[in-house]
């Protein structure tokens, strides 16, 4: 009888498959150049988005700070005309645009402040409304609408004030306190423009 031989010299491949190394058809290595400039212009894009959202913040802080000062400064004066009646009734506080502009922050006032200081109606609004167009210190004036100079020394961009009566008469103690000041904005096409902003109190000032 002839023996049949079940066992095969040839190697098990299943046994020696992890022996052999793996084929890959994928040989990129890194990033490509229009990767890198994609991914660079995403980026700048973000960035410009960025800068723009700060430049807005700046300018709404800006803005509320002007409003906060203008806001401090007509409450401020009206509480000092209701603490000097018969200064408001007499028309002592009135302040037009052209009066504003000639005032001078210069000029010696009588101090009102202390406990030596006796002024009467007429001096205590001149002192009040030299404290608010110049503010206070004696040497540096600062804090004011109107310092001894420009620049940060002014607590409004172009500040103004004005304080009227109704129908010019003050005598009913019905009086109105205007605070204007400029803003400066940038438009889509950058050009830098001025822009107008106020606030008005209309109160009576009564006994």
């Amino acid at each position: 009888m002839k023996q049949i031989n079940l066992h095969s010299n040839k190697p098990n491949q299943a046994q020696h498959a992890w022996q052999q190394p793996i084929q890959t058809n994928n040989t990129q290595i890194g990033f490509s150049l229009i990767e890198v400039m994609v991914a660079a212009f995403v980026l700048g894009i973000g960035i410009l988005g960025i800068v723009g959202l700060q430049v807005l913040s700046l300018k709404g802080t800006q803005q509320s700070s002007m409003r906060n000062q203008a806001t401090a400064i007509v409450y401020g004066l009206a509480e000092k005309m209701r603490a000097n009646i018969q200064g408001t009734i007499d028309g002592k506080y009135s302040l037009t645009k052209a009066e504003f502009d000639a005032y001078s922050c210069t000029s010696a006032v009588t101090t009102c402040e202390g406990n030596t200081a006796s002024c009467d109606s007429d001096q205590l609004a001149e002192f009040d409304m030299n404290k608010v167009v110049c503010g206070y210190g004696a040497s540096n004036r600062t804090g004011g609408i109107k310092a001894v100079s420009s620049g940060d020394e002014n607590v409004l961009s172009d500040g103004l004030i004005e304080v009227g009566c109704k129908s010019g008469n003050c005598a009913n103690g019905e009086v109105n306190i205007k605070v204007s000041w400029t803003e400066r904005a940038i438009d889509k096409s950058e050009t830098v423009t001025q822009h107008s902003d106020f606030i008005v109190l209309n109160t009576r000032i009564s006994r």
